[in-house]
């Protein structure tokens, strides 16, 4: 088990971006699927040490989002 750190929020790391980055609110209220996410660049790969593999399961750990109960597991 690993736990994050908090997101990229600068537009640096969007730019270009060219890899999934799935936030809680990417994860749907009724099945828990993710049916969205936002795209990083590799500034922010390497800047916040990201790495997900499939089958990876994301969960929130703390603030607001953890009293939605939302979870999924990384399929793409």
């Amino acid at each position: 088990m690993k736990a994050g750190q908090s997101a990229p929020q600068a537009e640096e790391h969007f730019k270009n971006g060219k890899y999934p980055f799935i936030r809680v609110q990417h994860i749907d209220n009724e099945d828990y699927r993710i049916t969205n996410w936002d795209l990083i660049n590799d500034a922010a790969v390497k800047d916040y040490h990201l790495k997900l593999s499939k089958g990876t399961i994301i969960f929130p750990k703390s603030g607001a989002a953890v009293h939605l109960e939302k979870k999924s597991d990384v399929t793409f």
